[in-house]
């Protein structure tokens, strides 16, 4: 009589190295795993344990996650409402037993309302027990979230994937792969290609990617992030006022153009008044945008000068976005000036 055949693993076939290009795979057990502190693509509990590891960790596969954390920054600022980023959470399937069986782990994970999230303050989110994340992002510098992680996100119904090829060249990658991002939204339980995020409602693919890969936040971003932020607002009837940041130098400004409205007693008392609370305004922002960069180029070791920025002056009709991008890009503080004149 024929040897009965092993019944059919309800995760499919085990996954094989040509499932994770760009990764090389390991004998890891569940013990082993649940020490492990690095990055890893994907984790199969079946056959002992086997991890499949991201070859490329280069500052052009690490620069695109930093950079959106940025950028939601800015948008979460127009939004009047905190967006948080996880980073590289591991995102499990138990067992019958509570006993991980697989585990992904995304290059970036964003939850809109971390408040109301299901979710434990840990960088672990497991299926059925936690609300998945908003947005996932995927950097394929030398990998394919295509191959298999993309069907597992799909699989665990995950509302947006973003799948991002940098850029910045990398040896290893195809040669027949162009730099892009595409967008993964989820319609009646299946993913579809979409030429915009529905999550951050009005953000197109092409904004995103160029967004990721500029060296300095451009205007033309920075008028997306407040575009999409409010956007983001209407729906939930928020805005910028309701930023704690931005609303208490609104209300100092405004409380102080009431004083003078109120000390002249007078129409014309009224209106010097909000000019006043306008400038104040002005001020607080220029003031915010130098401390800011000081603190961007000072924090990479720059040097500044004494008086770098004393008086705001270079700032005055720039956009914070701009301001903390273009001190991200540039190589001292001389080339922050020469680019922010430019």
């Amino acid at each position: 009589m024929p040897e009965p055949r092993a019944a059919e693993s309800p995760l499919g076939p085990m996954p094989t190295d040509a499932d994770f290009p760009g990764c090389h795979s390991v004998s890891m057990s569940a013990e082993e795993f649940a020490c492990f502190d690095r990055h890893i693509e994907y984790w199969d509990a079946r056959r002992g344990g086997v991890a499949w590891m991201v070859v490329d960790v280069s500052r052009q596969h690490e620069r695109p996650t930093h950079r959106l954390s940025i950028l939601l920054h800015y948008i979460s600022q127009a939004r009047g409402a905190t967006i948080e980023c996880y980073g590289t959470m591991s995102l499990c399937e138990h067992d019958a037993h509570g006993k991980r069986r697989r585990v992904i782990e995304a290059d970036q994970t964003v939850y809109l309302d971390i408040v109301r999230a299901n979710i434990r303050y840990s960088p672990i989110m497991v299926r059925d027990e936690h609300d998945p994340p908003d947005l996932v992002i995927e950097v394929d510098n030398t990998t394919d979230a295509r191959r298999r992680k993309l069907a597992i996100y799909e699989e665990w119904g995950f509302p947006e994937v973003w799948i991002e090829v940098p850029d910045a060249p990398a040896k290893s990658r195809p040669k027949s792969r162009r730099s892009e991002l595409a967008i993964y939204a989820m319609r009646r339980g299946r993913f579809e290609q979409r030429p915009a995020s529905v999550v951050l409602p009005g953000w197109t693919a092409e904004e995103i990617h160029v967004a990721l890969n500029e060296r300095a936040i451009s205007e033309r971003t920075c008028a997306a992030l407040e575009r999409v932020g409010l956007a983001l607002g209407r729906q939930e009837g928020t805005g910028p006022d309701n930023d704690p940041f931005l609303c208490n130098a609104m209300l100092g400004a405004r409380a102080e153009g009431r004083a003078e409205g109120l000390e002249a007693g007078r129409a014309e008392g009224l209106e010097a008044g909000r000019a006043e609370g306008r400038e104040a305004v002005r001020k607080a922002r220029i003031d915010d945008a130098a401390t800011a960069v000081r603190a961007v180029l000072g924090g990479r070791g720059l040097a500044l000068p004494a008086q770098f920025l004393a008086d705001g002056a270079a700032l005055a009709n720039v956009p914070l976005a701009l301001a903390v991008g273009t001190a991200l890009a540039a190589k001292s503080a001389e080339d922050f000036l020469h680019r922010i004149r430019a």
